[in-house]
């Protein structure tokens, strides 16, 4: 049967589905059709010959039909034959739509070479469980594993359902018991573990699972909570109970240990949670965990002031979780080595005082503070206060410029520091009007420090290329005006979709001139807008 005459038959189907009742069968077709299977399309597509839903039907055969219309003739002619699809271009590949691979026959993807399958792979990302799982179904041994391999290259683009779905094939190729699995045969799927149910989880022997750990820690956020829970089981079956855990094996947890609960955590050797502590404490804690942690770890350390510089710097993130009263009590060598540490976390304002408070203990006024203890400093330079950011001294704050732009601080006190900053820097910058994007980007996140007249003095070209530090900065209305009064409106048409809380500064007879095409998003099939207007706007 020709291709026009397939179009005919599946005009005819709609038509007589339309007429139907709820329940209807659709009509036995001949197999040889020397074209698309409509077999395949029925069975594929709904799973079995005895549709329930009548307006679900007409709906695919319509958009099959569409697409099928579409199509160039001579690639219509390929994907009906298994001699001529061995000429099909990945040109010819990117024109068709991941829909149309439910219609074509088993013979003719079975030809697909490694190359043309590689993009028929890549365009089937984005489509329906289903379509991966047929186009899977109809590939011998060797270009099945291909595939496998190939979907497990792009596993961030799959979603837990695709990735499912894949392992299902799988199963019918291997079985369904995945404890008779080989190493080799879970590593093709190693970036989709996440596509494995709980019960195939705590199913892979001890030696596959032990040997694939590395993969568990790296998808960690995609589990559920029921795979994480039959992730931690798979664990204590393989090492045994949580007090007999070594050190080797809680690093090797690395992000994992994060499915330890509380009291969990304390069932741990102490000696063996201080070695491994290196290891763990990047991970976002929680702070009943941390705390749990810190407690163990006080029974192999002894309290805080016996830490040495070293402990306290091997315990990473959880530093934050220190009590502020703490800082008293750590030996001088311990608390002035971690103050570059302290510096660069996230810590709660009340820590950071009570650091800042010491540091003025052994540093001296802060008004004598080196580049260097600046430097070090960074983040904790927003528990100072306004009068103690007045002290100072200009020039070593200028020296330590790259190491603090980035400090969180309100616009009073980021306009007190780039006040002292562009005086010192008066001969190196010179006059606003001359700067360059180099020195907005310097300034970082303390750009916010300048006022509306050294705003207007900006150039238009400095502004466009220091859009992303600018955009970035917490501005008032009418700052956000004044800064974008220096772009043309075709560099605001060109570059608005790259200017963040800028835009609300736009002006209502300038958004007359912007169209749709500028507002989207490149890239996304449904051409989401997601800038942050203002509701007149």
């Amino acid at each position: 049967m020709n291709i026009a005459r397939l179009l005919f038959v599946l005009q005819s189907i709609c038509i007589d589905i339309s007429a139907r009742d709820r329940n209807f069968t659709l009509p036995d077709l001949p197999n040889d059709l020397n074209g698309f299977n409509l077999d395949d399309l029925t069975s594929g597509l709904f799973g079995n010959r005895n549709i329930t839903n009548t307006q679900a039907v007409l709906a695919s055969y319509k958009r099959i039909l569409a697409y099928l219309k579409k199509l160039p003739a001579d690639i219509k002619r390929k994907l009906q034959d298994p001699n001529f699809i061995k000429n099909i271009s990945t040109q010819d590949i990117n024109k068709i739509p991941p829909e149309i691979f439910n219609v074509i026959p088993a013979k003719v993807i079975r030809q697909l070479n490694e190359l043309q399958l590689r993009y028929v792979i890549y365009k089937l990302l984005g489509s329906q469980s289903r379509t991966l799982v047929r186009v899977l179904s109809a590939l011998n041994a060797s270009t099945f594993e291909f595939a496998i391999r190939e979907l497990n290259n792009h596993s961030r683009r799959l979603t837990r359902e695709q990735a499912a779905a894949i392992i299902d094939a799988m199963k019918k190729r291997y079985g369904t018991d995945v404890a008779r699995w080989t190493l080799a045969q879970v590593n093709m799927v190693n970036k989709m573990l996440f596509g494995f149910n709980p019960r195939d989880i705590g199913r892979f022997t001890v030696t596959v699972f032990n040997k694939t750990l590395s993969y568990y820690n790296n998808l960690i956020d995609r589990f559920t909570e029921n795979q994480h829970r039959a992730i931690l089981l798979s664990i204590q079956r393989a090492w045994g109970k949580l007090n007999t855990w070594t050190a080797v094996q809680i690093s090797r947890l690395h992000r994992l240990f994060r499915l330890l609960r509380a009291h969990d955590i304390k069932k741990l050797q102490a000696a063996a949670l201080a070695t491994a502590i290196k290891d763990i404490s990047n991970v976002n804690w929680d702070r009943h965990r941390a705390q749990a942690v810190l407690h163990v770890l006080y029974r192999s350390w002894g309290p805080i002031r016996q830490w040495t510089k070293r402990q306290l710097q091997s315990i990473h993130n959880l530093r934050t979780f220190l009590p502020a009263e703490s800082m008293v009590f750590l030996s001088t060598d311990a608390f002035l080595s971690s103050i570059q540490e302290f510096g660069q976390s996230t810590l709660p304002k009340g820590q950071r005082i009570a650091i800042i408070k010491r540091l003025r203990q052994n540093w001296g006024a802060i008004k004598t503070w080196t580049t260097d203890q600046l430097r070090n400093a960074s983040h904790l330079l927003e528990a100072l206060g306004r009068q103690e950011l007045e002290q100072l001294n200009g020039v070593q704050l200028a020296n330590a410029l790259a190491s603090i732009k980035n400090i969180r601080v309100d616009r009073a006190k980021a306009r007190l520091l780039v006040k002292k900053i562009i005086a010192a820097k008066k001969s190196e910058w010179g006059e606003i009007k001359t700067w360059t994007n180099n020195q907005i980007k310097q300034l970082g996140n303390l750009i916010k420090g300048l006022q509306g007249n050294e705003l207007q003095q900006l150039n238009g070209s400095a502004i466009l290329n220091g859009i992303k530090e600018l955009k970035s900065a917490v501005w008032s209305r009418v700052q956000r005006k004044r800064i974008l009064k220096k772009l043309s409106l075709a560099n605001i048409r060109i570059n608005i979709r790259n200017l963040g809380q800028l835009v609300r500064g736009i002006r209502m007879k300038d958004l007359n001139n912007i169209t749709y095409d500028d507002l989207t998003i490149e890239g996304l099939d449904d051409d989401r807008i997601s800038l942050p207007f203002t509701r007149a706007q």
